[in-house]
């Protein structure tokens, strides 16, 4: 039964150290109404568990009543790992403007690679826009590359983990050329939802016996590897900003944090300074949240939970009337706008739906989680554990962002893994002899 609710656990705890950090953290978030705001967001926690517990009852009998299709994955990986490699030249030159084998000078000044990634964003390019389309057609079986390599390492050639290990460094040095942390980040994200299947499938079949030394031994590796991410986190967030005696949010600095207090008072400049940025980034959603629940509903008919489709309609009728309806716009008039900070995924929802079915929608979303989670453990489905994967990412980012939504690829890879995922369950048929 533990086995079960091993990723609701996992969720919840992370959503939970994120309201922590938004209402005891470095910042004092000037929130108007706070009982809304909670009430809210314990709607939304009951909503994950009961559609998490009512997907793991419903997939009790799912053993006995469908065989599953196997995933050809070493055609998924080679697919992924061609149009990864293919992709990254054109790709990281549209965005940087240079080529990656000048990464080293690129390394010395983040701030001024960002700063240059959004000067492009912010231009109309056509070789972007093709890159960005081939990237989309082939980013379900991108997507695929790492969680396929966590769960069948042992099947693996050393030609493919040479591949892997190549698409990695390319990863890194894209992140490094656009200055931003995001590639890692889902790294990181992809690689934990995809170990924790394999460490459930080993557990299932009683294959994973962890004594207590060899639980402290990974425990403790774990923190290392987070410390070591923190500090690069911190050193490559502080080229970008140039300084560390103080971290606002917002270009309006709706709210700086405090150095004063008992844990931080006690840090030197730059881990005071990478701990708030921290903080910042796993909380600030909560307060663009806190903004939307004062304002008006008005539907954006299915489009507002996703910047790309209504950036879609918007330049298919040349009308912005309906991003003007949604509540990631309204809250511009209180200094929160939706380019450069987060208001967690709640808002892009409730645009189209309004609050309460956001609720049910939360309810939804979960039941789905815990259904993969099945598929994937106990039936050993691929197709399961790459929707598995895709929603974990999404509620890891669940405090920024709609991470499924925000982006054209990830949208349309998960799509893709979710159809396939129901297309490989076949209903067995029982005939009765007489």
């Amino acid at each position: 039964m533990f086995l079960n609710l091993v990723p609701l656990l996992l969720v919840i705890s992370y959503l939970m150290l994120s309201m922590l950090l938004f209402f005891a953290g470095p910042f004092d978030w000037p929130v108007k109404d706070d009982l809304s705001l909670l009430i809210f967001l314990v709607s939304v926690f009951f909503a994950i568990i009961v559609g998490y517990l009512f997907g793991i009852k419903k997939s009790r009998f799912d053993e006995k009543l469908f065989l599953i299709k196997k995933l050809d994955w070493k055609r998924v990986f080679k697919i992924g790992i061609t149009a990864s490699l293919v992709i990254f030249l054109p790709a990281t030159y549209i965005y940087s403007n240079k080529f990656p084998w000048q990464f080293l000078e690129i390394l010395r000044d983040q701030g001024t690679a960002y700063g240059e990634m959004l000067e492009g964003l912010a231009q109309e390019n056509t070789g972007r826009k093709v890159v960005a389309f081939v990237r989309m057609i082939y980013f379900p079986w991108m997507f695929a590359i790492v969680p396929l390599v966590v769960l069948k390492w042992r099947e693996m050639s050393k030609s493919q983990v040479g591949f892997f290990a190549l698409f990695l460094f390319c990863q890194v040095i894209f992140s490094i050329m656009r200055g931003t942390d995001k590639e890692i980040a889902d790294l990181m994200v992809l690689f934990c939802g995809a170990f924790l299947i394999k460490c459930g499938r080993l557990i299932y079949l009683k294959k994973l016996n962890l004594s207590f030394v060899k639980f402290f031994v990974f425990c403790l590796s774990i923190v290392f590897v987070l410390m070591i991410a923190f500090g690069l986190f911190s050193e490559r967030k502080l080229s970008r900003l140039g300084s560390a005696n103080e971290f606002c949010v917002a270009e309006s600095a709706v709210v700086c944090a405090d150095y004063s207090g008992p844990i931080l008072s006690r840090l030197d400049d730059v881990n005071q300074f990478g701990i708030a940025m921290l903080a910042a980034y796993l909380s600030q959603g909560y307060y663009g949240l806190s903004i939307a629940l004062n304002e008006s509903f008005e539907s954006t008919y299915g489009l507002g939970h996703s910047p790309v489709l209504i950036s879609i309609y918007s330049n298919i009728t040349g009308d912005d009337g309906l991003y003007e309806r949604s509540f990631l716009y309204k809250m511009k008039d209180s200094g929160w706008d939706d380019k450069g900070v987060w208001s967690t995924m709640f808002p892009w929802i409730a645009s189209d739906v309004g609050f309460p079915m956001t609720v049910v929608a939360m309810l939804f979303l979960s039941f789905l989680f815990s259904k993969s989670w099945v598929g994937a453990v106990k039936l050993d489905n691929d197709y399961a554990a790459l929707v598995f994967v895709n929603l974990f990412l999404l509620f890891m980012y669940a405090p920024a962002n709609n991470q499924l939504a925000q982006t054209a690829d990830a949208y349309f890879g998960f799509w893709f893994w979710l159809i396939f995922w129901f297309m490989s369950k076949k209903k067995i048929i029982y005939t009765r002899i007489d």
